[in-house]
């Protein structure tokens, strides 16, 4: 093999790798990701974890409970209705004990679930609200308005 064809040969590969990378990038973009996942876990945040997404303006939204309920499930689905721009932490007290006495004095009533919405400022629920008066809620602590509020 002379030098032309190594060259011939080298410039192929280059040119395969470019072209098998863009192919990578686009079905990569256009497979569904489970971004609702990223935005719900069933543990605590650090302080600045949470900061990251206040800089990204995602409301932190930290629901404590004893039982599964309504709430939680609600507040799921608020995560696709504000459009991904809500931080979901679901704290079971059995599993984060500390978590929850750390808190719980915090709250006017120990009735389960507790929420506490953070943003700009705090606000702490007792999980008795409406659809309506939690999204009202959570769009009261968004550092700048959304969209997805003025609805």
């Amino acid at each position: 093999m002379n030098r032309e064809d190594k060259k011939q040969w080298i410039a192929l590969f280059i040119l395969l790798m470019f072209g098998g990378s863009s192919i990578a990038i686009a079905v990569s973009q256009v497979l569904p990701s489970d971004t609702q996942a990223k935005l719900i876990v069933d543990e605590p945040l650090a302080d600045s974890q949470e900061a990251q997404y206040f800089q990204k303006d995602v409301v932190v939204v930290r629901v404590y409970y004893d039982t599964p309920s309504d709430v939680i499930n609600t507040l799921n689905n608020m995560v696709n209705t504000l459009n991904q721009k809500m931080f979901l932490e679901r704290i079971n007290v059995a599993k984060y004990p500390d978590q929850y006495k750390a808190i719980k004095d915090t709250f006017s009533s120990t009735t389960m679930p507790l929420i506490l919405i953070r943003g700009k400022t705090e606000i702490r629920l007792n999980g008795e609200q409406t659809v309506a008066e939690l999204k009202s809620d959570i769009c009261s602590v968004y550092f700048q308005d959304i969209d997805e509020c003025a609805v």
